[in-house]
């Protein structure tokens, strides 16, 4: 099984009780009590890649790249420390169900030997 206790550290140092895409899609903003309240933690950057038209860029239209930027804020926003949190809880939860439906299979499978 894999070992979340790393990735659970950082989840929990992080903080923010909510992450939120701003209106432009261009920053991701932490909701934070330690912080003292809403702080851009992220910037969605390469306006250039997307938009140029040069060797190894997109060359999108500007809405097209507005919602490339759009949607990798709101991904970045879903994956927030709470949500982290509870998919580790969930995936801990259901490794302890596997482990004893397993103990309870392999001393089914004794008795019935």
């Amino acid at each position: 099984m894999t070992d979340h206790s790393e990735l659970r550290r950082l989840a929990e140092a992080a903080g923010g009780e909510t992450w939120t895409p701003s209106p432009s899609g261009r920053l991701v903003n932490a909701t934070n009590a330690k912080i003292g309240g809403e702080t851009p933690i992220c910037e969605i950057r390469g306006w250039g890649y997307l938009t140029g038209k040069g060797h190894g860029s997109l060359g999108l239209s500007e809405a097209e790249a507005i919602a490339v930027q759009r949607t990798l804020a709101a991904y970045i926003a879903a994956a927030n420390p709470a949500r982290i949190l509870a998919l580790l809880d969930e995936v801990e939860m259901l490794q302890r169900i596997v482990s004893a439906m397993l103990s309870a299979n392999a001393t089914e499978v004794e008795l019935n030997d």
